[in-house]
């Protein structure tokens, strides 16, 4: 038996006990979740049951899905007892929305969280401008940084924006394209031209002001991409929110990264004020689901804010699901950004691993080699050979089809599956891509 009260994690394959967990039961205390499974392992269930559960205990859950519809469903059915509930953003396939990180989010009445809030914009703008400017890595020199900082800095300034917080609303209404028109100005009126320097920042100027054109300028291939802003505060009433980015079944030549990752940072920025909104504002507590981390993972900017979604988190009071079906994206030793998401990583749930010398990686990176074998048994049960879609695997084999083992922060282990009625898991509430048996 593992836990009295909180939210039902599953049933225990063994006891047939239902598995509790209080979220948050420390305020203050970290929880970020590990939940992997590979395509067929029940992860799209599992979360779903999770987050269902979550709703009815009074939090608020915002989705970054990077494949686009595959909590639609979810979000129909709650938006059917109240529409103000449920909040979906449409990120992908040529859509033109976006969250612009000029406009000040508003006060909190939390001074530890407002005194940052300037700050944070700044530090979002500039990060999309790195983007603009030095593609996915971000790679761009110091005369460069110091000319987007300047613009920004400008561009509050024109509007009346200080370091005193009573003037931040002031910021509304503005728009990163204006951080692109005053650097456009500055090479234009060659404002930094200096021979002695060797006319570095005039340089920094004239490259910002090319690479970002195409972004900005009417009739410029990418000029869509930051034509259509949405203010926060749309957001702060919802209880479900999505961001869908659209990419089911993009292949590679019809994804453009740059603006990926663009969209990205946009979001990543946008979910951190709405947590701080709960917390501070709603008094509630925000769950934040980055699906698909391994492609989050592949773009600097955006891994790193998954990072400090989970480390801030804490303070912030967020409950962070990492989901991915590529454990060995985790497990990357080549990737700081990875060893930093194992380390603030709290609790586990692990489904079908395929490759056993992931699985043995896992054990050890976690010092767990105690439950090898259990997720061996969970790979050999969902591995079990099918024939006219009926499971012929032993009772045992069964038992451990579509299981997920635990490893909570408290220590406690278990091996659990969801187990709705018939009706409910056939329904279209928990339909996935993937065929759903017995179980």
């Amino acid at each position: 038996r593992v836990g009295d009260d909180g939210v039902c994690l599953g049933i225990d394959v063994l006891s047939k006990v239902p598995v509790l967990k209080k979220f948050k039961a420390d305020p203050d205390a970290p929880e970020n979740w590990l939940i992997c499974a590979e395509t067929g392992g029940g992860k799209s269930m599992f979360i779903k049951v999770l987050l269902t559960y979550l709703l009815a205990d009074g939090f608020v859950v915002t989705v970054m899905d990077y494949e686009g519809d595959e909590y639609f469903n979810l979000a129909n059915y709650i938006k059917a007892g109240n529409p103000d509930d449920v909040k979906i953003i449409s990120m992908g396939k040529g859509s033109t929305e976006y969250f612009d990180p000029m406009e000040i989010a508003d006060l909190t009445g939390e001074d530890d969280i407002d005194n940052e809030l300037k700050e944070n914009a700044i530090a979002y703008t500039l990060a999309i401008f790195r983007v603009i400017v030095g593609g996915l890595e971000g790679n761009i020199n110091q005369w460069e940084e110091r000319v987007i900082s300047t613009a920004i800095k400008r561009v509050y300034e024109k509007a009346g924006v200080t370091e005193d917080k009573s003037t931040w609303h002031r910021s509304k209404g503005l728009r990163i394209k204006m951080v692109y028109d005053e650097i456009k100005h500055m090479a234009e009126t060659k404002e930094f031209v200096d021979e002695d320097v060797d006319n570095v920042k005039h340089k920094a100027a004239v490259r910002i002001a090319d690479c970002a054109s195409v972004y900005f300028e009417e009739g410029e291939a990418k000029s869509g991409t930051f034509k259509n802003p949405i203010s926060v505060n749309e957001l702060y009433k919802a209880r479900f929110i999505v961001f869908s980015f659209g990419m089911r079944g993009a292949t590679s030549s019809q994804i453009d990264p740059v603006i990926l990752a663009l969209k990205q940072l946009s979001v990543a920025n946008v979910a951190i004020q709405i947590s701080n909104y709960c917390k501070y504002v709603r008094k509630c507590f925000n769950v934040k689901v980055w699906e698909e981390f391994q492609r989050w993972g592949e773009v600097r900017g955006s891994s790193e804010i998954i990072l400090n979604a989970m480390t801030g988190g804490r303070k912030r009071g967020d409950v962070n699901f990492i989901i991915t079906n590529k454990l060995g994206a985790i497990l990357d030793d080549d990737n700081p950004i990875a060893a930093g998401l194992r380390e603030n990583i709290t609790s586990k749930a692990i489904g079908k691993i395929n490759d056993k010398t992931i699985r043995h990686k896992f054990c050890e990176v976690f010092s767990v080699p105690e439950i090898e074998g259990v997720l061996d048994m969970i790979a050999k049960a969902s591995m079990a050979n099918e024939t006219n879609n009926r499971v012929i695997a032993s009772s045992s084999g069964n038992r451990y089809k579509y299981a997920f083992c635990l490893m909570l922060d408290n220590g406690k282990k278990a091996v659990v599956k969801v187990m709705l009625p018939q009706v409910l898991r056939q329904s279209q509430l928990f339909k996935t891509g993937v065929s759903v048996e017995s179980r």
